[in-house]
């Protein structure tokens, strides 16, 4: 199978932004897990969870089990995101990544939201490793 890179950008703020999450998680089965940092940006952060947020009942409705590992100040912005299963630390951690399958998504959240997805079970299989190895170390 070919690796394929996906540019998402549009001049409408959040529809490429929907567009990436629905491709990362296309083909995805009851079972599969979507592992995920965070963004963390001071001014946007609450926004952003909530365009976040309204994806977990799709997620959850799909049967995918949901990780995410965050830096510690993001808490609040979880906790009544009971689907989800989350670890906090202070460790340093990459921001914007999500994984699922053999997709991995890559967002950079600023006035016109651009995000990449990388199609690569490669790639995609060493930042597994990656975020379980933060995921462990919590």
């Amino acid at each position: 199978m070919l690796d394929d890179i996906l540019l998402f950008y549009t001049m409408r703020r959040l529809f490429a932004i929907q567009q990436l999450v629905l491709f990362l998680e296309f083909s995805s089965k009851r079972g599969d897990e979507y592992l995920f940092f965070p963004p963390d940006i001071l001014e946007e952060n609450e926004k952003i969870q909530e365009f976040y947020e309204s994806y977990d009942a799709k997620r959850k409705a799909r049967g995918l089990i949901t990780k995410g590992v965050a830096p510690l100040k993001l808490k609040p912005f979880f906790t009544k995101r009971t689907y989800l299963t989350m670890k906090y630390g202070n460790l340093p951690m990459p921001a914007n990544m999500a994984f699922c399958n053999d997709k991995m998504a890559v967002i950079s959240w600023s006035d016109k939201p651009v995000g990449v997805l990388i199609k690569s079970k490669k790639i995609v299989e060493k930042q597994k490793e990656f975020f379980m190895s933060i995921w462990n170390a919590m």
